[in-house]
């Protein structure tokens, strides 16, 4: 693989993923609605995604292989961030319990940009007709 392996960002990747099951435990739990279930659903899925393609980026074949499994797991946790915000505006959870995962997956996603940075083909200026 052309880029090293990086255990910092994967651990911290998985632990991510652990916290965001104990969220959808509290959850359901806690006797939520059937829709703050489905939006607990929805942020475990992209919190469990985000943390797999992180992991398989550390067995990449090639440095293109790595920059899209990374590039796949930051686009996750964008979409995690939209489903924190929606269950911290619904009140399906506390804001005291989103704010902190808002703030960590913000940092994750600098980190993954960090090491997608320059692995991304570059786009060439097109010739005016």
């Amino acid at each position: 693989m052309a880029e090293a392996p990086d255990p910092d960002i994967r651990e911290r990747t998985f632990l991510y993923s652990v916290r965001a099951v104990r969220m959808y435990e509290y959850i359901c739990n806690q006797g939520k609605s059937a829709s703050g279930v489905i939006l607990g659903e929805q942020f475990l899925r992209c919190a469990t995604t985000l943390g797999a393609a992180v992991d398989e980026a550390q067995h990449a074949e090639s440095r293109a292989e790595y920059a899209a499994k990374m590039a796949e797991a930051a686009k996750e946790a964008r979409e995690g961030l939209y489903w924190l915000r929606l269950m911290k505006d619904t009140d399906t959870v506390p804001s005291k319990r989103i704010v902190p995962f808002e703030l960590d997956t913000r940092e994750i996603i600098g980190l993954l940009s960090t090491r997608t940075a320059g692995t991304r083909p570059r786009a060439t200026a097109r010739r005016g007709r």
